[in-house]
């Protein structure tokens, strides 16, 4: 007797510990999650910044196009000061005309100093290229594809992400009904238990059904415990794709939508829609505009410039106050580094090709596969709600014959225990048709249709 107190004890302080723990829980409807992902997940906030990243460096190469305007100082000394000294011909000067009264102080020194040994310059330059062999446009598009390449791999992120709060969310969905219904199983398991140890006492039945009963109540004790630990493991998965330090107690319920639609649409919209598929295609327009690049390589760069001087004062008569002009530049020869590195992008281009062929095809199968497994699981379910309405009028009519003496023991516990298998069943149904169906709006790039689906007017809420 003091084993069952204890057994008792035992329950209550678990039940307790439950509802402590759920005063401390934050409800969540899945919306909400989904909120609260796209607000906390470190690897898709990492990916939204290098998204970030990429619009910013787009920004800066549509600098390339505005010219460059500079402001320069110096201040320099020399080791002496620079003299044009043209006294030699002062001298051949005043020796021809030597008679003349004077000369000497006439004819003034031809020594010029043209730049002292400290002096200051300051100027503001510009260079404006107005040709550069189509390098500036095809660095702009490849910036603007890296822009693509990068909003799709945040998209790829999201949708992986969302894939995965379904199967933890409803996880945890699915692992506290498990526990109702293991603890639904271990209560009846104990009435029966107490049931047969009055019909024991009364010589209805043998010990043998009494310790059966006792038997079955023990497993349905560590089924229980089971499912409670992996409540607690689903729960702390939840916690952490959402970076929650309390626990969220999921309020959505699990679903059923028979409006899936044909396998086509799914097919066709992988082949629009999907995030690795775009990714390729703005790698692809990459290695175009880094062909590009390459083999302006080949043709001169022609450009503007000018200069107007700040600081006058410290300058020499051979430097002009301000200059404009046009100049060009052209590589005659750089060891076939041009060359190679074209043939270089070439093989890119052809490797992608079969990427982008091979991802393709692997897409369409995922989709297959997924549309293939959503489709199952709509059935099982279906099979599993003809099952339950059968195991529970067995298991009343079992209890009912146990109670006249009229059916064992074993029979009520394998009818109670059928009932508890199709109650899971029909649940882990439930909850495979919603990850399948995430896991297939994401291969086709329309993870954000999975509200519209668990929202529609058709769907069937699983509790």
């Amino acid at each position: 007797m003091s084993t069952f107190k204890s057994i008792k004890v035992f329950y209550a302080f678990l039940i307790l510990l439950c509802l402590f723990g759920n005063l401390h829980a934050s409800e969540l409807r899945f919306d909400q999650a989904l909120e609260m992902l796209e607000k906390n997940n470190e690897a898709l906030l990492a990916a939204k910044a290098e998204e970030r990243t990429a619009e910013f460096n787009k920004l800066a190469a549509s600098g390339l196009y505005l010219p460059k305007i500079g402001l320069e100082g110096r201040y320099t000394r020399i080791d002496e000061p620079l003299v044009i000294d043209l006294n030699d011909i002062r001298s051949v000067i005043v020796g021809l005309h030597a008679a003349t009264p004077g000369i000497e102080s006439l004819v003034p020194s031809f020594e010029k100093t043209v730049q002292e040994e400290t002096f200051f310059k300051s100027n503001v330059n510009f260079t404006w290229p107005v040709f550069t062999g189509g390098k500036i446009l095809a660095t702009n598009r490849a910036a603007e594809a890296k822009v693509t390449e990068s909003r799709e791999k945040t998209r790829g992120v999201d949708a992986a992400l969302t894939s995965e709060l379904v199967r933890r969310y409803y996880g945890v969905r699915l692992a506290k009904s498990v526990v109702e219904v293991r603890k639904q199983v271990l209560n009846s398991m104990h009435g029966h238990l107490l049931q047969a140890k009055k019909l024991q006492e009364n010589g209805m039945i043998a010990l043998s059904e009494k310790l059966h009963a006792e038997v079955t109540r023990a497993e349905a004790n560590r089924e229980y415990k089971k499912a409670v630990r992996e409540l607690a493991i689903t729960r702390a998965a939840l916690n952490s794709i959402l970076s929650s330090a309390e626990d969220i107690e999921p309020t959505s319920s699990m679903f059923i939508n028979r409006t899936i639609g044909p396998m086509a649409w799914f097919l066709e919209s992988a082949e629009d829609k999907n995030p690795l598929l775009k990714q390729i295609a703005a790698n692809k327009e990459q290695v175009d505009q880094s062909y590009n690049i390459t083999k302006s390589e080949f043709y001169p760069t022609i450009y503007l410039f000018g200069k107007h001087e700040l600081y006058k004062d410290d300058l020499t008569m051979l430097e002009p106050e301000w200059a404009v002009g046009i100049g060009f530049s052209l590589n005659l020869f750089s060891g076939f580094t041009n060359y190679n590195s074209l043939q270089a992008v070439k093989q890119q281009k052809a490797q992608l090709s079969y990427l982008e062929k091979d991802a393709q095809r692997k897409i369409g199968t995922l989709v297959e596969k997924k549309y293939n497994e959503l489709m199952a699981s709509l059935e099982q379910y279906d099979a599993t709600e003809s099952s339950f309405n059968f195991a529970n009028e067995y298991l009343r009519v079992r209890k009912k014959a146990f109670k006249s003496g009229m059916t064992t023991s074993i029979n009520v516990v394998d009818a109670e225990l059928a009932l508890s298998r199709v109650k899971i069943d029909k649940l882990k149904a439930a909850y495979r048709f919603d990850i399948a169906l995430a896991e297939l709006l994401e291969a086709c790039g329309k993870t954000d249709q999975f509200e519209t689906y668990r929202n529609h007017e058709n769907t069937e809420e699983i509790h």
